[in-house]
């Protein structure tokens, strides 16, 4: 059964739950990044906090594709117990300068890593084929130097073989031929 969509916050919560990984950076960030300031006023290292709060975003997240759609998302996150609600304008005046600068880095490094992690995740069977022909123009790359190196592999198996490449073809009653020998000069004649 669909779910009306009547608000932001609904949409953001339908998004997030089909695997829309920008869409649940937007509900889950504020809580993250107080959870952030907790941590680094406790003594946690930017590295630790951010490994201890991306693998969360991330069980999150792949909880939430796997769960009905909810009602109101932070009732939702504080039942999976992974993320606790800290007092964050009391949290935020304890910073240093030096510390308040790191929360806008851990949230930018927040939202590339659920969307490098989610998009990985999309084509993890194919992924090595997927990406190897991605890109057009290395498509046509690819087939040009396979062409050419095939025209190359012609061309030494007529020079050594001590053979000619002739083509005929006739136009206006008068037979054209056209030879390539290999290791003399090439003629034309008219027959």
């Amino acid at each position: 059964m669909k779910k009306i969509v009547n608000t932001h916050n609904d949409l953001l919560i339908s998004l997030a739950s089909k695997g829309d990984p920008v869409a649940f950076y937007a509900l889950i960030s504020p809580s993250l990044e107080k959870n952030y300031v907790k941590m680094r006023i406790n003594g946690k290292s930017h590295s630790d906090a951010c490994d201890i709060l991306f693998s969360d975003a991330l069980t999150l997240f792949n909880s939430l594709k796997k769960s009905a759609i909810p009602d109101n998302f932070n009732d939702w996150v504080s039942e999976q117990d992974l993320i606790n609600e800290p007092d964050h304008e009391t949290e935020l005046r304890k910073l240093s300068p030096d510390q308040k600068s790191t929360v806008k880095q851990f949230s930018l490094e927040l939202q590339r890593y659920l969307v490098r992690m989610t998009s990985d995740r999309k084509y993890s069977r194919f992924s090595k084929t997927n990406s190897f022909f991605s890109n057009s123009w290395f498509k046509y790359g690819f087939i040009a130097a396979l062409i050419l190196i095939v025209l190359i592999s012609l061309y030494f198996i007529f020079y050594f073989s001590n053979t000619a490449l002739v083509l005929t073809f006739k136009a206006q009653e008068n037979e054209y031929k056209i030879s390539f020998p290999f290791k003399e000069k090439t003629e034309i004649t008219d027959i």
